[in-house]
């Protein structure tokens, strides 16, 4: 199956998923499955570019707080309880913190201008792109458990195991 293909059906099956609240819907319990669904999926797959990004959400926090601190050299006991005292106010602020940066904006302006220097400074690494899809997936038909259906020249069960032999015409 087209990779296009799949990642529109995951779309839009996710979609579904979330819309009908599947997954609440069922009770606790081992559910046997074992049917062939057709689908038709019309729609459009859309793959960006790569990107580069600063990725600050991984970095190792406990790794870079050690070497800071070796890096301190004569400071580093100062440095160490700046550290704490800092990240203390920031759980204890939460989402209030962005507000008390906003107001106390003159006298962080220049911090802030060092954590930018400081974030543009770190290695770039590549991300991929975006993927959009605008796509929709009708279910075409429902047959009868443990049949094959014929799709794109090969042979596909229910079970998704793939199925070399030529599909035996019905009389």
């Amino acid at each position: 199956m087209e990779h296009a293909v799949l990642i529109a059906l995951e779309n839009q099956i996710k979609k579904q998923i979330t819309k009908t609240k599947a997954k609440d819907l069922i009770k606790p319990g081992n559910y046997q499955i074992n049917r062939t669904i057709v689908f038709q999926v019309k729609g459009n797959v859309r793959k960006g570019e790569e990107t580069e990004f600063t990725p600050t959400v991984a970095i190792p926090i406990k790794a870079a707080m050690a070497l800071l601190l070796e890096k301190s050299g004569i400071t580093r006991e100062h440095s160490s309880r700046l550290l704490v005292e800092a990240m203390t106010e920031a759980i204890n602020l939460g989402k209030q913190g962005e507000d008390f940066v906003k107001e106390k904006i003159n006298v962080i302006e220049e911090a802030e201008k060092k954590v930018k220097e400081t974030i543009d400074a770190l290695p770039k690494a590549k991300k991929k792109g975006i993927t959009t899809v605008s796509a929709t997936v009708d279910e075409v038909a429902v047959e009868p458990s443990g049949e094959l259906v014929l799709t794109n020249e090969i042979i596909y069960s229910s079970l998704d195991e793939e199925v070399t032999k030529p599909k035996k015409k019905k009389k």
